[in-house]
């Protein structure tokens, strides 16, 4: 099932109504390492396509807020309390 759908199907945890979302890039390729700013522009982009409302501001820019998502996504209780 893709992200949207398990969205919409209220199977993603949330923290104060947004769904943390992590990408992460595995490719060691050096084409993908020298296009990477280019890749990470387009997933605002790509995501508003989509139908899915994007945060204005990161949520990672307060780091309780960032340990609660991180949290919440794996479902376990790590890091700082």
């Amino acid at each position: 099932m893709r992200f949207r759908e398990r969205l919409e199907a209220r199977q993603i945890p949330t923290v104060n109504g947004v769904a943390p979302l992590v990408m992460t890039f595995h490719d060691p390729n050096g084409f993908t390492a020298e296009h990477l700013t280019e890749y990470l522009a387009l997933l605002p982009k790509v995501a508003h396509e989509a139908g899915l409302q994007v945060a204005k501001h990161p949520f990672y820019t307060q780091r309780a807020t960032l340990w609660r998502a991180a949290r919440k996504r794996v479902g376990t209780t790590f890091g700082p309390g």
